[in-house]
């Protein structure tokens, strides 16, 4: 390519392009008021959405301790109920961790043969109150594990959400 023909395309795009001013681009009230209601209604439409799924995780959540709090109330009953009943039939005497006698657990009857024979042989019913309160401490540490998981599942949950709730509130 010769000098000639280099300065002769230098010059045509030279030519071509010629330099623009930018002007800002002017809105009307009415424009600005119709962008600024869509965004209001798009932050709105995220705030419907998000409530939304923070309702999925909350009610089936608040459901689950609600019926984790009944059962820990139906045992704590079974517990008292229990200790009531070992309170009424433990013995008043000294020696009471001896039996009273040898065949308290027999039931009463008239027949030799009885047609459970195998009562002899089955966990009598029976127990002492250190066994009903180690049973019972075993209850309240899964109880309080459980409590301690949901707790730390719900702030898993809870706490991001907040964040974010926050972060959307502090936009409007």
């Amino acid at each position: 390519m010769s000098m000639e023909s280099t300065e002769m395309i230098m010059d045509t795009l030279e030519t071509s392009f010629t330099q623009t001013k930018l002007v800002p681009e002017i809105h009307t009230k009415d424009e600005i008021n119709e962008m600024f209601y869509g965004v209001c209604g798009e932050q709105e439409k995220n705030k419907e959405d998000f409530q939304m799924k923070l309702d999925e995780v909350y009610y089936p959540l608040n459901d689950s301790i609600s019926w984790l709090t009944t059962c820990m109330e139906e045992m704590r009953q079974d517990i008292a109920r229990i200790q009531r009943a070992t309170d009424v039939s433990r013995p008043t005497w000294i020696d009471r961790r001896r039996q009273a006698s040898i065949d308290n657990r027999l039931p009463a009857s008239v027949d030799d043969n009885p047609p459970h024979s195998h009562t002899m042989k089955s966990q009598p019913d029976f127990h002492t109150r250190e066994e009903i309160d180690q049973l019972v401490e075993g209850i309240y540490k899964a109880l309080e594990t459980t409590e301690e998981r949901l707790d730390r599942r719900c702030d898993d949950i809870y706490f991001p959400m907040d964040l974010t709730i926050s972060a959307l509130t502090s936009k409007i």
